[in-house]
């Protein structure tokens, strides 16, 4: 996850955020050794069993109820941040967020209490198996049929968490969790809700505008820029994620954060198509509109916009053309336009065609009254038309011309008897320019 605050002289004078403040309190909070809890120590009515793993703000141990031998996870606040009303605040939202969706696709939190030393801790389902990102990175890209279970089972959580106006905002594979042994119907689990975002805006936390909430490789053109969100950006993640499942890898490769920021917001992805030459090309366009660089090009929920992928794999499904994205559609009136300019500048740039010298040669000619009908001749005295570069010679009822010099072969007539001047020396048209 990362969190970039975009800088602004504007907002010096404005209080920090939320987050702000959490990463100053984490940056602040005293270096204490991991309080781990001890197997049999209880935690509420459920004994500690084992350790499951750890991070920064907190570790995830196994527990059972020693009563009825239900076993459960139960998720401990690192004690360093136990006097931090901001974390404090946000982790017992994390339970809240998902306690008020209740899906069976996602992981189910059913206690929260605190420790004697002042820990605050939650109790949810505890899960057999392993994340998408581990089952990812062992088989590739997956078949269709179970890229589509999985997400399907995705879709829906996400449409749980829109109907109660909470939005997820790090949707990735790791956040997904494959239950052993049970269908993607009730085995695909989604975790990790800690940066979820409330849309009522009742729950005392904010999210400043120019703060990035997410992980990178994953996030919404409009989270890149710190922008406000809705579900469509989930949906944007979905279809990362759903890029990903299909092709074995993701639509952008950056691999440090700025350039996926970049990434996300002005380049086009490679069309699955051409990772993965079996998909149909009306997966291209499908997964083109759920990664659409505008929001409101993309579809209004999740179940929406599973449902259109599923009917461009399906067999013989017609092929949409793909929206244009991002800045791609202005490269061809680009390219028109300096075509243009090289063209110009060629034009201008080419040597002028040599002029021919004036000859000096005066002609006289007897002037008529009236010019002469002149015979129309067939058979071999039809007159050739007036290409030579001699004069013709007129019939004999043609007036008869009186030069005072001996004409310039440059001078010829027409057939009817006007005079024209040849075009000798023209320049042949430049045909070299390359386009």
């Amino acid at each position: 996850m990362v969190r970039l605050n975009s800088n602004s002289s504007n907002d010096s004078t404005s209080a920090a955020s939320s987050w702000d403040r959490l990463v100053a309190e984490v940056a602040r909070a005293p270096e204490i050794a991991p309080s781990q809890l001890e197997p049999g120590q209880l935690a509420g009515e459920y004994r500690i069993v084992s350790n499951l793993g750890r991070g920064t703000f907190g570790a995830v141990y196994r527990a059972v109820q020693p009563v009825i031998g239900k076993e459960v996870a139960v998720k401990v606040l690192n004690a360093r941040f136990t006097q931090s009303a901001d974390v404090v605040q946000r982790f017992a939202e994390e339970a809240r967020a998902v306690n008020r969706i209740r899906h069976p696709n996602i992981v189910d939190v059913f206690a929260f209490g605190e420790l004697p030393n002042g820990q605050k801790y939650y109790v949810m389902e505890l899960l057999a198996g392993r994340t998408l990102a581990l089952h990812l990175a062992e088989r590739g890209a997956l078949p269709v049929h179970e890229a589509l279970d999985i997400l399907r089972a995705i879709a829906s959580a996400l449409e749980a968490a829109h109907a109660q106006r909470i939005l997820h905002r790090d949707l990735k594979p790791s956040n997904v969790f494959l239950v052993s042994d049970k269908q993607p119907a009730e085995g695909v689990k989604l975790l990790d809700f800690g940066v979820a975002k409330s849309l009522e805006g009742d729950s005392g936390l904010t999210t400043e505008v120019g703060v990035l909430i997410g992980t990178p490789a994953y996030m919404s053109p409009e989270q890149c820029t710190g922008g406000s969100v809705d579900q469509r950006s989930d949906i944007y993640a979905l279809g990362v994620t759903a890029y990903e499942l299909l092709t074995g890898s993701r639509p952008f490769p950056g691999p440090l954060s700025h350039q996926y920021l970049a990434q996300h917001l002005f380049e086009i992805a490679k069309s699955p198509s051409s990772l993965r030459p079996e998909l149909p090309p009306s997966v291209d366009a499908a997964l083109a509109v759920l990664l659409h660089k505008q929001p409101e090009q993309r579809p209004a929920s999740a179940v929406l916009a599973i449902e259109m992928l599923e009917r461009a794999l399906a067999p013989g499904a017609a092929v949409a053309p793909a929206p244009r994205r991002g800045l791609r559609w202005l490269a061809l009136p680009l390219l028109a336009a300096v075509l243009a300019m090289v063209m110009v500048w060629r034009f201008r740039a080419a040597p002028a065609a040599p002029q021919a010298k004036p000859v000096g040669v005066a002609v006289a000619v007897t002037p008529a009254p009236e010019r002469p009908t002149i015979a129309e001749p067939t058979g071999p005295e039809r007159i050739a038309p007036a290409v030579s570069s001699t004069p013709l010679r007129a019939r004999s009822a043609a007036p008869k011309l009186a030069p005072a010099a001996s004409v310039s072969s440059e001078l010829s007539f027409e057939a009817k008897g006007s005079p024209r001047a040849a075009s000798t020396g023209s320049a042949t048209p430049r045909s070299d320019l390359e386009y």
